[in-house]
């Protein structure tokens, strides 16, 4: 038997060397975004929690949290209907379709360490499809297990804060890993003092909004599509994704802070990259993103492959995120 098909019970542990690796395990029942009021109060109930609380970095507080997504047909023909699928790809994209279960695991999971989300950028994100991507697109029950990975310090009130989830299968097999960084600032310096520096892991943060475009649509074995963005993007995603804050489906002007238009949700971003590399014939084993700046609604971006790596640009050829994808090793 190997590691990949070992029962639920035996794949719990994360395979790092972070600090979630011998967390305590917390099971919960939690509603899928599709089940409508019950899912908004749970997922406002767990966001106001966070916000109206302090903001700290304790890493040793860290639990694992688990829940079961059931994904609903529903659901699955409301993400291909927005992302529009063509019926004769609509079971081979690797959506998210459990991330609604995902997003409150994630929360709690940053909760346990203190982080407030106010003070949170996510700025990379990672799949890795183990069992392949028409397993992970196709399984309507999904075990997963949400965990702080570890945490590295940036600077005297910075941290990078990685959460990992594991999905498994209902036999326990495991489907994919999702990786997800984020920055946390404004912490106490010292809550900071002894996490580790990587620079490995670092790399490429600096001047993040500053990076210019590596990729010319025009090259020679440049793939490229333009992709709109409709004015509602972010709304109609929060409504498949169940990610509700404000400054993506719209907002009060007067009294709320933020852009004047919603910034695109950066997992709606990487399910619409998805989308294109799924039907460009594209190896999705690994896909990761970084996000380079915000993508506003009602705008378009250009999509630039050059296998395995890509970019994502906007109207003015800034650079709005790049990673790659490609089979695994």
């Amino acid at each position: 038997m190997n590691a990949h098909s070992q029962p639920l019970s035996r794949t719990l542990g994360f395979p790092t060397d972070g600090s979630a690796g011998g967390a305590a395990l917390c099971r919960a029942k939690l509603p899928s975004v599709d089940e409508g009021w019950r899912y908004r109060a749970a997922f406002w109930r767990g966001r106001l929690a966070n916000l109206l609380g302090g903001h700290r970095l304790q890493p040793a507080r860290a639990r694992r949290h688990a829940a079961v997504a059931e994904i609903s047909e529903d659901l699955r023909l409301r993400w291909q209907r927005l992302f529009d699928v063509p019926a004769a790809g609509a079971e081979a994209v690797p959506f998210l379709y459990g991330h609604s279960v995902g997003l409150q695991l994630g929360t709690r999971a940053l909760g346990d360490t203190g982080v407030n989300l106010r003070h949170l950028l996510h700025v990379r994100h990672r799949t890795t499809h183990v069992a392949g991507t028409a397993a992970c697109a196709q399984v309507r029950r999904q075990h997963l297990v949400c965990g702080l990975r570890r945490a590295l310090r940036l600077a005297a009130d910075k941290a990078l804060i990685e959460l990992q989830t594991q999905v498994h299968d209902a036999d326990g097999r495991l489907l994919a890993l999702v990786d997800d960084s984020f920055v946390a600032r404004r912490l106490p310096a010292s809550d900071l003092g002894a996490l580790a520096i990587d620079p490995t892991a670092v790399a490429g943060l600096d001047g993040l909004r500053q990076r210019r475009p590596q990729l010319d649509p025009g090259a020679a074995g440049a793939c490229t599509r333009w992709l709109p963005l409709d004015a509602d993007f972010g709304r109609a995603y929060g409504q498949v994704s169940g990610d509700f804050n404000p400054a993506h489906t719209g907002r009060p002007r007067a009294w709320l802070p933020g852009p004047r238009l919603p910034v695109v949700q950066s997992l709606g971003l990487r399910d619409l990259v998805a989308r294109h590399l799924t039907e460009m014939g594209a190896a999705l084993d690994l896909l990761s993103l970084t996000f380079a700046n915000p993508a506003r609604v009602g705008r378009v971006l250009c999509l630039v492959v050059q296998a395995p790596r890509l970019e994502l640009h906007d109207e003015r050829g800034h650079l709005v995120a790049y990673g790659e994808a490609r089979a695994l090793d």
